[in-house]
């Protein structure tokens, strides 16, 4: 079933050409039909439903790049990998999490070897995530093993 992701606040799961369309046009005529989403389609959503309104809840994207001591890059990522990609299933308030090397043609890294993306739906659960066992296990050895760390959340 496609779907329709609204400036990170909203993801809809479209059911049918009339709700799509529908769907379009709301989101055509701006905030003034926002309210409308829930009427039209199936939906999931950040934030609480009151009444017609969406409560904005907005969410938080980490930002991890690392770029590891010579000879680490290989012993450490095996160990930290698999740890990282089921975040979303151990740490309640992921809603995604991307990890891996670089793939940009512009070679822009400045230097920096590896990084993930967790995405939280709110600031608290990424408060809550950062003093979960299973991060603090995963920062640890980033920590030790790291030349250079970048964190940046937006």
């Amino acid at each position: 079933m496609p779907q329709l992701a609204m400036s990170g606040l909203v993801t809809v799961s479209l059911a049918g050409r009339a709700r799509q369309t529908a769907l379009q046009g709301a989101l055509a005529h701006g905030a003034r039909h926002f309210d409308a989403l829930p009427r039209l389609c199936k939906t999931r959503f950040s934030g609480k439903v009151l009444g017609n309104r969406v409560a904005r809840v907005p969410q938080v994207t980490h930002i991890v790049l690392v770029s590891w001591q010579n000879g680490r890059a290989r012993a450490v990522e095996d160990a930290i990998r698999p740890a990282i990609r089921d975040f979303r299933k151990s740490i309640n308030g992921i809603l995604s999490v991307v990890e891996g090397h670089s793939s940009s043609p512009e070679g822009l890294e400045s230097g920096y070897d590896y990084g993930f993306v967790v995405t939280f739906e709110s600031a608290q659960a990424r408060d809550s995530y950062l003093t979960d066992p299973t991060h603090q296990v995963v920062a640890e050895e980033i920590g030790a093993c790291a030349r250079h760390l970048a964190v940046f959340d937006i």
